[in-house]
């Protein structure tokens, strides 16, 4: 174990195949996940929950393997000897869902027609049929044996250890930072087991609103404290747009839960008093003026754009093809059309980049 302090290295994407340590891995998630199932179909909902953000992905071929879907794989497989409880398939939400998945599938196969690149569209269609899976799964487990406990202790054991994994890094180091003071000093960026700060502070738009809805519905001690960690992770991403979607996710809980008005008022004062401090560190320490701009500056070989130019491209690239896009899973392929030869990267909007 070797410690480099607050240091910073960058890293390249790898794309490591399928080896047999990995492979092992692979097969002890999903067969303990479908034991699991066999015993309770909660707990191994639970264990997706915990296997989801540690993903372990390697390549074979053009697609990867991951932990999580080793799990789903396992899951299917121990649902399978559970006796679940399919009637739940006929409910009007579960319709609607697997209506909206069947529709976005749909919308894939249709860009297909325009795309330059056939083999990414079909991967993003496999990658929708598998997030299909996954919701039918945790669908059918839930109805099967409908107790949420699991769920809560697992989710808190995954932020929890999602959490302490990146601030890790501000003492074994970092892979990503911003430079401060003209680039005299660059502070650690983190993000543990994911790939990047952006990934990160993702995970946690998900995690904190759900546990902040768990809190504001049972009050636990354990909730706050998982609550607390996450925030402040999420925080030391630097990531903008995912602080904003945190801060979306927890208000829009907050207005669909609509707790006592005294609750509201001091989740309201300790968000703004940490936004506050934040800010006030933030200008304080130097952080560059073009960090708050969608024309950050980026550097050089690094196949990534700006905000503002990745959004453009997307409208560019939509605009060739605005009936059925330009495919699934094309649009970094084809953004050399859109007037950014050297980038490879997504629009860092989700909507624009299925608008494209």
């Amino acid at each position: 174990m070797i410690f480099h302090p607050w240091t910073v290295t960058l890293r390249h994407e790898t794309h490591a195949p399928v080896d047999v340590p990995s492979a092992l891995v692979y097969l002890a998630c999903a067969v303990g996940v479908a034991l699991l199932t066999r015993k309770r179909p909660a707990l191994g909902v639970a264990s997706l929950l915990v296997l989801a953000p540690f993903d372990l992905a390697r390549y074979v071929g053009p697609t990867t393997i991951t932990t999580l879907k080793a799990g789903v794989a396992g899951m299917l497989i121990g649902l399978a000897f559970s006796r679940p409880d399919f009637a739940v398939l006929r409910t009007a939400p579960v319709r609607v869902m697997v209506a909206a998945f069947c529709a976005l599938l749909a919308g894939i196969a249709l860009s297909a027609i325009h795309a330059q690149h056939l083999g990414p569209v079909v991967r993003e269609a496999f990658k929708n049929g598998e997030y299909l899976l996954l919701f039918l799964a945790a669908i059918l487990a839930f109805a099967t044996d409908p107790d949420d406990r699991p769920f809560w202790r697992a989710q808190e054991l995954a932020v929890g250890l999602v959490c302490l994994s990146a601030l890790a890094e501000y003492l074994f180091g970092a892979h990503s930072g911003i430079f401060l003071h003209g680039h005299a000093w660059v502070v650690p960026r983190i993000a543990g087991v994911l790939e990047g700060p952006n990934q990160l502070s993702g995970y946690l738009d998900i995690a904190l609103p759900v546990l902040v809805a768990r809190a504001l519905v049972q009050r636990d001690r354990a909730l706050t404290i998982a609550i607390a960690l996450a925030a402040t992770t999420d925080l030391l991403t630097f990531s903008r747009a995912g602080i904003f979607g945190a801060l979306i996710g927890v208000a829009a809980v907050t207005f669909i839960l609509r707790p006592q008005r005294k609750l509201v008022w001091r989740y309201a004062a300790a968000i703004a008093l940490v936004l506050a401090l934040t800010a006030a560190a933030a200008l304080r320490a130097g952080v560059p003026a073009g960090y708050f701009s969608l024309d950050q500056t980026t550097q050089a070989g690094d196949h990534l754009a700006n905000r503002s130019q990745l959004w453009r491209a997307a409208l560019t690239l939509w605009r060739t093809s605005p009936i059925v896009g330009v495919g699934g899973g094309n649009y970094e392929l084809d953004l050399a059309e859109a007037g950014l030869p050297d980038v490879r990267t997504h629009a860092n909007s989700l909507y624009l980049q299925s608008l494209a």
